[in-house]
C-alpha cells in the first residue's frame, strides 16, 4: 500500500496546453531564464522521442483553463467596478440551501475565466551561479550542504546542470490581454 510502481510511464496524451503560447526568444537563450524551464509545458511534445526511447522527462508546467473565484472580484461586481461580460467575467451559480435548492437571496458573486500555469522550478546552475556572481562548484557544495545533503549529486555529477530544488512552486493566472484586475480601493 503506498508504493509507486517503479516501471509507471505516465500517459502525457490530451495534454497539450489549452492555450498557445507562443515560442519566446529568450527559451533558446541559457543566459535569459535560469530559474525555470520555459519549455516545461511543452515536454510531452517537445521531447516526445526522447521519452519514447526511455528517458525519463517530465513537466515542470501545467497550464489548463480555469475559473478564478476571489472575493475581492465579487465585491468589485457588486459594486458595479467590474462588469459581467459573460464571456470573461461571468455570475457564479446561485448558492444552494441544505435541500439543494437555489438560495436566491445570497449574492453568489462572480468568476473570471483565466488560464492557469502551475510552475515547478529548474534551476539551470551554471546561469544561477553567474547571476549570483559565484563559480558553479561553490553553488553546488552550498546546495549540496543546505539540503542538508540529500542530493550528492550535485557534488558527485557535475555533468547534470539542472536542479530541481525542494522549494513549492508559483501559480500564475492569465486572462486575456484587455483584462485588468485590480484590489478594490477600500476607503
Amino acid at each position: 500500500m503506498g508504493a509507486l510502481d517503479p516501471t509507471h510511464k505516465p500517459d502525457y496524451s490530451l495534454t497539450d496546453p489549452p492555450v498557445n503560447i507562443p515560442f519566446n526568444p529568450a527559451w533558446a537563450d541559457k543566459t535569459k531564464i535560469v530559474s525555470l524551464d520555459p519549455w516545461g509545458h511543452l515536454v510531452p511534445q517537445v521531447f516526445r522521442k526522447e521519452m519514447e526511447s526511455g528517458l525519463d522527462i517530465k513537466p515542470s508546467i501545467a497550464v489548463t483553463k480555469a475559473h478564478l473565484k476571489m472575493s475581492e472580484l465579487d465585491e468589485s461586481a457588486r459594486l458595479g467596478k467590474l462588469k459581467i461580460d459573460g464571456t470573461l467575467v461571468l455570475e457564479s451559480r446561485p448558492l444552494k440551501h441544505p435541500d439543494g435548492t437555489p438560495n436566491m437571496d445570497v449574492y453568489p458573486g462572480v468568476e473570471v475565466n483565466v488560464s492557469k500555469a502551475a510552475v515547478d522550478p529548474v534551476w539551470y546552475l551554471p546561469g544561477v551561479a553567474d547571476r549570483f556572481g559565484i563559480g558553479e562548484a561553490l553553488l553546488r557544495r552550498a546546495l549540496f550542504e543546505d539540503t542538508g545533503g540529500m542530493y550528492p549529486e550535485l557534488i558527485t555529477r557535475p555533468d547534470i546542470k539542472v536542479f530541481l530544488p525542494p522549494i513549492g512552486g508559483i501559480t500564475v493566472y492569465i486572462c486575456e490581454s484587455s483584462c485588468t484586475l485590480r484590489r478594490p480601493v477600500v476607503r
